[in-house]
């Protein structure tokens, strides 16, 4: 089944953030998001590229960047940007549990790029 915008669809304008801080809070915020994107039928109208555009993935990235302190989980660097989120799996596409994304800085994730295809 091929994805597509829909026409007549509503660009999502603003997300609610959901963390408040803690490991428990990280996973609340995570869930919380996924059932809100659920309640939204997200998943059924925007594309991939979409979906990595929309606020739901800029949130979804705000809670990782805040949850691991601006650090790379593979380097373990710290920095103010450029920190970009890895799936490791597609299985829960937009509606990602914690363990199917890292955080990971442009050298660590194009490193885990290139070695998933070599």
């Amino acid at each position: 089944m091929k994805e597509y915008l829909p026409k007549k669809s509503k660009p999502i304008k603003a997300v609610p953030l959901f963390y408040v801080g803690g490991d428990t809070a990280f996973s609340s915020s995570i869930f919380a998001l996924n059932e809100h994107m659920a309640e939204a039928k997200f998943p059924l109208l925007y594309t991939y590229h979409h979906y990595l555009r929309s606020p739901y993935w800029r949130t979804r990235r705000q809670l990782y960047v805040e949850h691991y302190k601006g650090h790379c989980q593979q380097c373990h660097r710290q920095f103010s940007n450029k920190l970009q989120l890895h799936h490791t799996t597609y299985e829960n596409l937009r509606q990602e549990d914690i363990g199917d994304l890292q955080l990971l800085c442009q050298g660590c994730h194009y490193k885990v790029e290139y070695n998933k295809q070599g």
